[in-house]
């Protein structure tokens, strides 16, 4: 039984794997539709360190994307705060089966951007 063991550990990394590129596909799409018309994924099999899984999106973000049923959303935003870049705004975008998307961010970024939209300053 141990044998099959790292045969099936396999099999579930590429339809992870599989499973996080057409999240990633996904939010792209949107982005594009929202303005971004440049958005694109990351996956050239580079380091992610400062790059996040979508580029060229809105400026200034490093955005993750999570396509799990169960996030451990802490660990996804420390995941991206210390990827990103000391400048940019750390950003979790993730949904389950059957939900739409939610972005995770810290709360003062949030209340920036709230104070941007509501004052322009």
């Amino acid at each position: 039984m141990d044998l099959l063991l790292p045969h099936r550990m396999a099999v579930m990394g590429i339809t992870e794997r599989r499973k996080g590129a057409d999240a990633e596909r996904e939010v792209v799409t949107i982005f594009k539709s929202h303005g971004w018309p440049q958005a694109r994924r990351t996956s050239d099999g580079h380091d992610q360190h400062g790059r996040g899984d979508i580029i060229d999106g809105p400026a200034g973000c490093h955005i993750e994307i999570k396509r799990q049923e169960r996030l451990n959303v802490p660990a996804a935003l420390r995941q991206a705060i210390a990827d990103a870049d000391r400048y940019d705004i750390p950003i979790v975008i993730h949904r389950p089966s059957r939900h739409g998307w939610m972005a995770t961010l810290e709360l003062d970024e949030l209340l920036a951007l709230l104070q941007l939209r509501e004052h322009g300053t």
